[in-house]
């Protein structure tokens, strides 16, 4: 998308919270981010309260077609309760990450790779796992919790983000005025680029990446295509085994331009 194309830039949130629990998303959304459009009219706030399934996912389509076909460019910042693989709604529905990437995907697309995504979602970062690193990346920016968030912290800490982020557009910077409120590491924000996720998937060598694992699986594979390797000696297959998944990786590694866009940023 070009700068000269974008019709509305804005901040939308999307809050699907419990009843009985206070609304950071909706409280942001009046306070720090309208104030913000005060001082600046051509910034524009969207807040969305989301009940359930079917509505999450009217929602991710619906600004699909903002973004494809209206060519609005906006941030996404999420207030929902996670769990390890996705969130959980206000009913209590469960949604994936890997359920919702393609969509973000589909805007990032149409961005060019310039999609930033706001998770104040309990371990959101765990959105990193479901990452394929053959197609598009679903987003430039994300910034999230590899933990569990407090809600005071959600409070204060995003308002501190916002007040910084409107108008110097740093989030690197932002995060550290989040993070400045946080006493504890193990409490702060991170904030990871599609280039470090790209990265990090095609490293076999990370501690993350489990590599003993991943040869064990490499050898199943093996052995079903071809059968007569049983008759070779376990370290043998091993080493096969090893040698062609680094093979594998490296060759994941030529991906890296398509992965990131940098085709359609010229």
């Amino acid at each position: 998308m070009k700068s000269e194309a974008v019709k509305q830039f804005g901040l939308i949130i999307i809050e699907s919270l419990p009843d009985n629990e206070a609304k950071t998303g909706y409280n942001l959304h009046k306070s720090t981010v309208l104030y913000k459009t005060f001082q600046e009219p051509n910034l524009n706030s969207e807040f969305y309260d989301i009940n359930n399934r079917t509505d999450f996912f009217q929602l991710l389509k619906k600004l699909v077609h903002k973004a494809v076909i209206e060519n609005h460019f906006f941030i996404l910042h999420f207030e929902i309760h996670g769990y390890n693989d996705g969130v959980e709604l206000k009913n209590s529905e469960r949604i994936s990450w890997e359920e919702m990437i393609p969509y973000f995907r589909e805007i990032n697309i149409h961005f060019h790779n310039f999609l930033a995504i706001y998770l104040a979602v309990c371990r959101g970062a765990n959105i990193i796992k479901f990452i394929n690193p053959l197609e598009r990346a679903p987003f430039r920016v994300l910034i999230s919790s590899e933990k569990d968030i407090y809600v005071h912290h959600l409070i204060t800490g995003f308002e501190k983000f916002y007040e910084h982020f409107f108008f110097s557009y740093d989030a690197e910077e932002a995060v550290e005025e989040y993070n400045s409120i946080i006493t504890d590491k193990k409490d702060r924000l991170v904030l990871v680029t599609s280039q470090y996720c790209f990265d990090t998937i095609a490293d076999i060598e990370r501690e993350t990446a489990d590599k003993p694992t991943l040869i064990n699986r490499y050898k199943v594979f093996l052995y079903e295509r071809n059968p007569y390797l049983k008759y070779f000696p376990d370290e043998y297959v091993e080493k096969i085994a090893e040698q062609e998944l680094k093979k594998d990786f490296n060759n994941l590694k030529t991906k890296r331009d398509y992965f990131l866009m940098t085709d359609l940023q010229e």
